[in-house]
């Protein structure tokens, strides 16, 4: 993992509009219909892509007529995401490798995409660290951490009523992509983590391990970022964080990445 300068403003997806073909992808239980795609249960839309060697992803696409859940995932990157609303993505992913790198939607029920495009930045030298400080909550404790009054330590956890807020300030090299790693644990509600200075926010509504990318948006100058952990649907434990990134000056975190080391996602 490396930090990333732009390197092509390329759209690099073919025929991401679907004027009036489904042209340039691979499908299964995916039909044409009033220039979108559209999904039966058990769609898969995919197209392999050309990436010019390890760096970032940004995908952007919208989703209409939304009757159930989905998912997209990039073959080269550990993030997956879920489609669980009608609207507009922007989703961000961490490559550990170049060449052909297959993009796949996905879903459990019926829904429409369209205005698909996927954008991809290389990577320049750098190493990242772990920059976070007592994402295990060492002695139930949350130091290191702000929070509101509905979080405390407890066994060796961040315990969330709902409504709690947890968050850190991390100091990054200017648009350094970022990895966050967290588990749920003692689920019965859902949650979002967020880096607000990128303007990016995730839900999570199951337990289990979760390892997402943060891309920075084009033009972010940022080199303080604030990862945040909210409560918006209940409560939950939350353990074993980790942010990986480029450390703006001295580094805060004990372990050097081995190259593109990642952990697997258990759910998403």
């Amino acid at each position: 993992m490396t930090l990333h300068t732009r390197d092509s403003d390329k759209n690099l997806i073919i025929n991401g509009t679907f004027d009036s073909t489904l042209t340039g992808w691979s499908v299964n239980r995916v039909s044409w219909a009033d220039a979108r795609a559209r999904f039966d249960s058990g769609g898969r839309l995919a197209q392999v892509v050309q990436l010019a060697g390890i760096g970032s992803v940004m995908l952007r696409f919208d989703v209409s007529n939304y009757y159930g859940v989905g998912s997209v995932r990039l073959s080269a990157s550990s993030s997956q995401y879920q489609i669980n609303h009608a609207g507009a993505y922007e989703l961000g992913f961490i490559t550990t490798h170049g060449a052909d790198v297959e993009l796949i939607f996905s879903s459990q029920s019926s829904f429409d995409i369209d205005n698909v495009e996927l954008y991809f930045e290389a990577a320049s030298e750098c190493v990242p660290v772990q920059l976070i400080l007592n994402g295990g909550f060492d002695n139930s404790s949350i130091r290191d951490w702000e929070h509101n009054d509905r979080v405390k330590g407890v066994n060796g956890q961040a315990q969330f009523d709902n409504g709690g807020r947890l968050f850190q300030s991390v100091a990054v090299k200017p648009a350094a992509p970022v990895r966050v790693s967290f588990d749920i644990a003692n689920y019965y509600g859902s949650g979002q983590v967020a880096i607000a200075e990128y303007n990016l926010a995730y839900s999570f509504d199951s337990a289990g391990h979760f390892s997402v990318d943060f891309v920075a948006p084009q033009g972010s100058g940022a080199r303080v970022i604030t990862l945040s952990f909210t409560s918006i649907g209940g409560a939950f434990d939350l353990d074993n964080v980790e942010l990986w990134a480029c450390p703006d000056g001295e580094r805060r975190g004990k372990r050097a990445l081995a190259p593109i080391a990642i952990l697997p996602i258990d759910k998403i």
